[in-house]
């Protein structure tokens, strides 16, 4: 994984970053996530979404798009 990647995720709120790390770092499901979290699956449904939600406007991942060149 990318420094960029990783500084982005270390810049979300905690329980965001929580929520991400056990889900994608860790490979854990929903419900693990939640008792690990001492939360409700629900709850880390939402902490996902929110997180993917900042991480999409983190303009330092944004990839700069390629022109394809046309004949």
């Amino acid at each position: 994984m990318s420094q960029v990647v990783r500084d982005a995720v270390r810049g979300l709120p905690r329980r965001q970053r929580e929520a991400i790390i056990h889900r994608f770092f860790l490979g854990l499901d929903v419900v693990e996530t939640a008792a690990a979290m001492g939360c409700a699956p629900g709850t880390v449904t939402a902490l996902t979404h929110q997180a993917f939600e900042r991480l999409r406007s983190e303009p330092s991942l944004e990839h700069p798009t390629t022109e394809v060149a046309r004949p």
